[in-house]
């Protein structure tokens, strides 16, 4: 079993939660089967609202709830009960500009102090999260506990059983500017840089040149590559 330092599972487990929301397409139904199988916890928060709209049988054993009351709280949810004020607060913060920045395709990571109720312990989580593509308000979270997962990388892989990007790629291609990465997908549907200039309403000159660098950023050489690249991310 392949063993990765701190870095690079912030990284796989980034990849793969880009694809459990590629896979799930957030139908709520196969959402809910897939988080009861994976290790950690799967949740939705909706970011116009501040409220929690779904959370895995994992995450509601652990704060010692159901996904009722959790719906109930409304933004008490994200209250000091089972969070730390500081952290809230600049995770918010970060997660409003990924918001602002309208990316999809874009996961973000940090580590959260989680608890049940004011009287426990607080224990370390590694949260990556994204928006959802159908819908620029709410954000799916997977949640792994810091000492576990490493091994939760394994077991995730083993359910998902779909494509996952390698590190490597998918740092790369999280290196892509949000028109970088519309461009490569035009590329990669085998549109012209004429077509794509004008699909997008820019020049033919700047099409060129984010070309240039979109393969420069991901070391791509041909249009196969782009297309095998575009697969692994679910954009064809």
């Amino acid at each position: 079993m392949k063993k990765y330092s701190s870095a690079e599972q912030d990284v796989v487990l980034s990849a793969q939660l880009y694809a459990i929301e590629r896979e799930s397409k957030f139908d709520l139904l196969t959402l809910k089967e897939l988080g009861d199988l994976l290790p950690g916890v799967i949740l939705v928060n909706d970011l116009n609202n501040f409220q929690n709209i779904y959370m895995s049988k994992a995450g509601c054993d652990y704060l010692q709830t159901s996904p009722e009351e959790l719906f109930t709280l409304g933004p008490a949810y994200f209250s000091a009960k089972y969070f730390r004020e500081d952290e809230m607060k600049w995770i918010a913060e970060g997660f409003m500009s990924m918001l602002d920045t309208g990316d999809q395709s874009l996961v973000c990571s940090f580590n959260q102090n989680v608890r049940p109720n004011a009287n426990a312990d607080w224990k370390k989580f590694h949260l990556s999260g994204k928006i959802l593509d159908q819908n620029l308000a709410h954000c799916i979270y997977m949640a792994q506990e810091v000492s576990k997962a490493g091994t939760a990388i394994h077991q995730i892989a083993k359910v998902l059983n779909v494509k996952t990007p390698e590190p490597v790629a998918f740092q790369k291609f999280s290196s892509l500017t949000k028109r970088e990465k519309e461009i490569f997908q035009f590329i990669a549907k085998g549109f012209t840089n004429t077509q794509i200039a004008d699909s997008l309403f820019i020049s033919l000159a700047t099409v060129l040149t984010h070309r240039k660098k979109i393969y420069g950023k991901l070391g791509l050489n041909k249009l196969s590559d782009v297309i095998r690249y575009a697969d692994i991310f679910g954009l064809l």
